[in-house]
């Protein structure tokens, strides 16, 4: 089943997993592959708690600042292995929920190449409500509208070249 929906979101990088978050809480297992050339990626979900799968095709789509279309189809296992071979350059994370003053954070700590890069996002209902948002301090840098920091773009990136864009958009040099 096909399911489009409209995202509002702001994303932070941050240094760590906010306490009293360790790596050995309940989490989220994704591995992105980017279609080469296109605005579609495979993605498989698994919660190593209970070894819950996922499985999904999408298709991801900035609309404006802060805003992303998603055209989701829910795959099963025998679908997902049949599109394999569309497979591009693959981003590994775990995703963990952190609440805090009545916001949800997604916190993303990536894996392999990106190790070191962790992502927290906040999810809106609307404009406004992400506009009159203010992050608490465990946000160090907004990169909401920075396309270096988004998945197609950091597939292609190792945590070096993201340091130096974390170090540009702060106004810094390493």
């Amino acid at each position: 089943m096909l399911n489009a929906e409209k995202v509002i979101k702001r994303r932070f990088v941050i240094e760590a997993l906010p306490d009293p978050l360790q790596p050995s809480d309940d989490h989220l297992q994704i591995f992105e592959n980017y279609v080469p050339g296109t605005r579609l990626r495979l993605r498989s979900v698994r919660r190593p708690s209970n070894d819950d799968r996922r499985w999904f095709f999408e298709q991801r789509e900035s609309t404006g600042p802060g805003v992303t279309s998603v055209n989701r189809l829910h795959l099963d296992r025998a679908e997902y292995d049949s599109l394999r071979p569309l497979r591009g350059r693959e981003i590994r994370k775990n995703r963990y929920e952190f609440r805090q003053e009545g916001a949800v954070f997604e916190i993303d700590v990536f894996l392999g190449d990106l190790w070191g890069l962790n992502l927290a996002a906040v999810r809106f209902a609307a404009l406004a409500d992400a506009d009159a948002f203010d992050p608490p301090s465990f946000c160090l840098l907004e990169v909401t509208n920075d396309p270096v920091f988004e998945g197609n773009s950091l597939v292609e990136l190792d945590f070096a070249a993201v340091r130096s864009a974390f170090a540009k958009a702060k106004g810094e040099s390493l």
